[in-house]
């Protein structure tokens, strides 16, 4: 079998032809056909800006010419996004969301690169000695640095970049340390790095980043705080309040000239947390609203409720599952809204979009479009749906109908919200991709007219007619509310971000969305007609104090010319999975005082887009029953997951009917599995897997038994996603088949296995119950390794290494047969998501109480016992990994057998989307 498989993995290779890689001077791009175009120029603007990159980092441009900068172009996700590791760097092509959520004078591929390839340049520049051990020597210095200095280098300080999320931190006394490594707020934590880097350039020079990058250049490790402090004479906390105190003194002066906006009456919440809400029919009071219903939701609903008296009335929960923003049509029938599709292309995670139209006076939903990259919608004057679609090359708008679709408008441009006007026209937001400019469009009967032409982003626009717009745009770096036809009214220009969500035409009346102090979103109607009249506006011109210098520098720096010729070829990338990434590589000497000396050594190894992963373990002693070592290997090939394993050590779960003595086992695997979502829905994941198993057994006292067997099977569940994972399930159901076939011939044996789980939240969302029942048969000659029953190990709910055994809570006894019939029911209750309590070490967070009840029934032969038990928990824990302590009483055969208090570890595999039977040997 292992031939076979062995066979497979070498024919992927001329499978995986179609990616194809172009040379530069300084980089090479891979990609698929159908970018080269967009490769080449790719490769053009890395050419131009590696040898200023290096400039800024001191960094020599040659050594990129001995070891050239790998880029990986693909249009496997939908997502606006790249990233970098050690001499690799990935970028995804434009995404559908690229207008929606980046901002400022760049286009996505000139953005994204330069930045990424800054970030390429931080890891040679700060590379040492001990990066011959991976990525170890890059471990002191923090995200911040990272992400700001490739800011600095790369983009300009602009507001979605950096100056919406910061201002409101620093003037409402939020800006903290913590910031800087806020993974909670990614954005933040962007626009804190990014702010702290043009603080300490601004202020010490440029020089200054070169001379903390490098240095002790030729030591062996590299310490960002002690060459931090070297340079700037402060320790990064103990210079911050200089940086937060710079911050305050710009941000007060520059929002003490513009009055507070405090609308006299708010919306009530629709959720915990309101992400938009847009007016529908004001006579009934009806709004449409996307929301974070509850705390512990990580996932948005779209519902329609009604405000009365100050208080929301849900009448219609559209869906719970949503990627997008919802769109309505004219007459306010139709809501459509997109939800992610999740496939495997080109052997990674595709992302892409399905899209669906709901029908409020059915209640019913149609599919329109799927597996199609879009965000942004709108529907005309016959109800028909517009998306707006990019892909790598070009960006189109699309209309559907129930039976077809036609492309209105293709352009190479990026597209992004659309909105229909009574006639039929389209108004639409666009970038050149020339000048970077974002403007608004008129497309009438396929005739394209400019409607702006400005450097002003106008953001969430609103025809009011075809000359005039209300809409967004970002005055002195803040969202300001203004109304354009000729020329331009502004009618909100506050200290506050103001955030238009949505206009009623038959009221006259819009939406408008704005933070407070406290951080919270909060949501307004105001009329527009009655702003043009008394505007809110700064009472006087912002004159600079001295305190924006950060913001306006520039990094400079003279780039060496390299005029030799060069001449650049593409060639086919026969295996592109092929290029490994050197996480890390540890040694270390061990020492006991029984075994004596030993060595410990680990090694892993990832390509960059995780398609390829080896990783080792080995633990040397001088006893050879004391020795371990692991191996695994993954390979994403033809849209399957091929892997291979080997395991020698002891057994973690010992057969007690020989003893205590170590037992070593020596476990290989080789196999394929296929792994999707149903309907390319991210709530139905499902996985299909053939394994090829070998197994033996060594003990002093132990028969030694070796076999080979096939493993064939699957598993599906649905699970809604909930911040309370782990502990109280929001909505989940599943379970697995699997069948194991002995392939020798002194051990004929089948053993099939099944396994169900369900659970959900009662009554509120912090008390629930979860189900979990598993069915085992052994048939034929087994060896004593795939018997099946219950084990005393009741502390450690993990799946078995050996055996198909389960364990009933309080019985410490072994019961061994053919047949296994168990389940668990246990009801929760979380008592307090954060304590600021620890156990040793550990915080304790999520702490639950549980009452449940375990029982089991196991065959041998003709005869059965029953045991069962009951009992109380306190347990906590992050997502699936649970501590517990608790008290048990069970019984077998309808007897007292015994009680007891016990201390548990469970890890519920369930939490982070799988259920796994037995632990594979790693």
């Amino acid at each position: 079998m292992i031939r076979y498989f062995l066979i497979l993995m070498m024919l992927t290779s001329t499978l995986m032809a179609r990616w194809q890689v172009r040379e530069g001077r300084y980089a090479t791009v891979e990609f698929t056909p159908g970018y080269e175009t967009l490769a080449d120029s790719m490769l053009n603007i890395s050419e131009r800006v590696l040898p200023r990159l290096c400039a800024l980092h001191g960094v020599d441009i040659n050594d990129l010419k001995e070891k050239k900068t790998r880029i990986i172009l693909t249009d496997a996700p939908d997502v606006t996004n790249g990233f970098a590791v050690e001499n690799n760097v990935v970028i995804f092509v434009r995404s559908s969301s690229f207008m929606r959520f980046w901002s400022g004078p760049f286009t996505w591929y000139n953005l994204v690169l330069e930045h990424e390839l800054a970030h390429h340049v931080t890891f040679r520049a700060i590379w040492r000695k001990s990066n011959y051990f991976g990525q170890i020597g890059t471990l002191t210095v923090p995200r911040w640095f990272f992400e700001g200095i490739a800011q600095y280098f790369a983009e300009s300080w602009t507001p979605f970049r950096g100056d919406i999320y910061l201002k409101e931190e620093v003037i409402n006394g939020r800006f903290d340390t913590d910031d800087l490594s806020n993974l909670q707020n990614g954005r933040l934590l962007y626009a804190a790095g990014h702010a702290y880097i043009r603080y300490l350039a601004s202020t010490y020079g440029d020089s200054s980043l070169i001379k903390l990058m490098r240095y002790e250049k030729d030591g062996f490790f590299y310490d960002f705080d002690d060459a931090f402090e070297q340079v700037y004479g402060k320790s990064p906390d103990d210079l911050f309040p200089w940086f937060v105190r710079h911050l305050t003194l710009h941000y007060g002066h520059q929002l003490a000239a513009q009055p507070d906006f405090k609308p006299e009456k708010l919306l009530p919440s629709f959720g915990y947390r309101d992400i938009s809400v847009v007016p529908l029919a004001k006579e009934d009071s009806l709004y449409l609203a996307r929301t974070v219903l509850k705390k512990n939701h990580l996932y948005t609903t779209g519902l329609i409720a009604r405000v009365k008296k100050g208080e929301v009335e849900i009448t219609e929960i559209i869906s719970d599952d949503l990627a997008t923003e919802m769109f309505v049509s004219a007459d306010e029938r139709y809501v459509a809204y997109g939800r992610h599709h999740l496939e495997v292309k080109a052997d990674q995670a595709g992302l892409s979009y399905d899209w669906f139209v709901y029908d409020r006076n059915t209640g019913q939903k149609r599919r329109v479009a799927t597996r199609i990259r879009a965000v942004e919608a709108a529907f005309d004057p016959e109800q028909r749906l517009i998306l707006s679609v990019a892909d790598g090359l070009n960006s189109y708008l699309i209309r559907y109908d129930r039976t077809s679709r036609d492309t209105l408008l293709t352009t190479e441009n990026s597209l992004g919200q659309i909105r229909s006007l009574k006639d039929g026209a389209l108004m639409f937001e666009s970038q050149s991709g020339l000048t970077a400019q974002r403007d608004l469009f008129l497309w009438r009967a396929g005739i394209i007219r400019q409607i702006t032409d400005d450097s002003l982003e106008q953001r969430n626009f609103f025809p009011l007619d075809e000359q005039t717009v209300l809409h967004n745009t970002m005055l002195d770096n803040h969202a300001a509310v203004v109304v354009s036809s000729d020329t331009m009214t502004t009618l909100i220009h506050a200290q506050q971000d103001v955030w238009l969500q949505g206009y009623d035409a038959r009221s006259h009346t819009m939406v408008v969305k704005y933070a407070r102090a406290d951080g919270n979103s909060y949501f307004t109607v105001l009329s527009p007609d009655s702003l043009r009249l008394r505007p809110l506006r700064p009472h006087r011109t912002y004159v600079s104090a001295g305190y924006d210098d950060w913001m306006v520098k520039k990094a400079r720096a003279v780039a060496p010319a390299d005029s030799l010729p060069f001449q650049r070829f593409t060639e086919k990338k026969s295996f592109p999975q092929g290029t490994m990434i050197h996480l890390q590589s540890l040694i270390w000497p061990l020492y006991d005082p029984v075994q004596g000396a030993g060595l410990f050594f680990s090694t892993a190894w990832m390509e960059a887009l995780q398609r390829q992963l080896i990783t080792a373990n080995v633990i040397y002693m001088k006893n050879p029953r004391e020795r371990f070592a692991t191996f695994y290997y993954r390979l994403l090939a033809m849209n399957l997951e091929w892997s291979a394993a080997w395991y020698h050590g002891p057994v973690i779960f010992p057969f007690e009917e020989f003893g205590r003595e170590t037992v070593v086992r020596d476990a290989l695997q080789a196999g394929v599995a296929y792994a999707r979502h149903l309907g390319g829905q991210a709530r139905w994941p499902y996985r299909l897997e053939l394994m090829w198993q070998y197994d033996a057994f060594d003990g002093e006292l132990v028969p030694d038994v070796a076999y080979q067997k096939i493993r064939i099977g699957g598993q599906l569940m649905y699970r809604k996603r909930s911040a309370y994972a782990g502990v109280i399930p929001k909505r989940q159901a599943g379970g697995s088949l699997f069948a194991d076939i002995s392939l020798d011939g002194r051990y004929p044996f089948r053993v099939w296995q099944g396994e169900l789980f369900a659970g959900s939240n009662l009554i509120s969302e912090k008390v629930g119950v979860e189900a979990r029942g598993a069915w085992v048969r052994v048939d034929g000659t087994a060896p004593y390794s795939t018997l099946s029953g219950i084990d005393r190990f009741y502390s450690y709910d993990l799946p078995r290494d050996v055996r198909y055994t389960r364990s009933v809570r309080g019985f410490s006894g072994n019961l061994l047969g053919n047949s296994l019939l168990w389940s668990s029911v246990e009801a929760r209750m979380l008592l307090a998501s954060r304590t600021g309590l620890t156990a040793l070490f550990l915080p304790i967070n999520n702490l639950a109480g549980a009452v449940f009840a375990d029982g089991a029934r196991v065959k041998r032969g003709g005869s059965s016992d029953d045991v069962y038990s009951w009992g109380g928990e306190l347990s906590f824990g992050e997502q699936g990994l649970r501590f517990g302590a608790g008290w048990a009483r069970s019984y077998l055969n309808g007897r007292r057998y015994d009680q007891s208090l016990y201390l548990r570890l469970r890890l519920d595999l369930t939490a982070f989307g799988w259920q796994v039977e037995n632990l594979p040997p790693l």
